[in-house]
């Protein structure tokens, strides 16, 4: 994954939900925002900023500092899990740099809900297919060109993202 024009990229693992039947129209409570969806994969969410330490790990959620994802290739039905249970593993430059269980830093079916609840009083509709990540399991970690990071979690499975070096011509 290229880095090119990011200032301050850092990376943290989160669950990625995904929506098997479209979502639209009014305020949604939790059980109905699950009944939507078909199954999570781990991911690690990219983000950038201008500031060096963004003090709110809360952008994450609502996608305000979002540059982009690696989703794992393993779908786990959403009805074999407990979300809020599921713990993970931060690995970057091959060191252990954190752990975490999801519900620590609040209930991601909460957070699911809340994201999904805000789409819609915008107005917008989520299609079948839409990935929707609910926020840092783990505090992200600054990442650079080089770099691999990998996340393991206890029934999502393994996510891992690799940072490309700038080709020469481009330094």
């Amino acid at each position: 994954m290229p880095l090119d024009g990011l200032r301050h990229p850092r990376i943290a693992p989160s669950l990625a939900f995904v929506l098997t039947r479209p979502v639209a129209g009014r305020t949604l409570n939790v059980a109905e925002v699950l009944a939507a969806v078909g199954f999570v994969v781990p991911a690690l969410a990219l983000t950038d900023s201008r500031a060096a330490d963004p003090a709110r790990d809360d952008l994450l959620a609502d996608n305000a500092a979002a540059v982009g994802a690696v989703l794992g290739s393993r779908r786990t039905p959403i009805e074999s899990i407990d979300p809020r249970l599921e713990g993970c593993t931060l690995h970057h430059r091959g060191l252990l740099v954190g752990t975490g269980v999801a519900a620590a830093v609040g209930s991601p079916l909460t957070a699911l809900a809340w994201l999904v609840n805000e789409r819609l009083g915008r107005g917008e509709e989520l299609p079948a297919g839409q990935v929707l990540l609910v926020g840092p399991i783990v505090p992200p970690v600054p990442v650079r060109a080089g770099d691999t990071v990998t996340a393991a979690f206890t029934h999502l499975g393994r996510v891992t993202a690799a940072f490309l070096e700038a080709p020469k011509g481009d330094r």
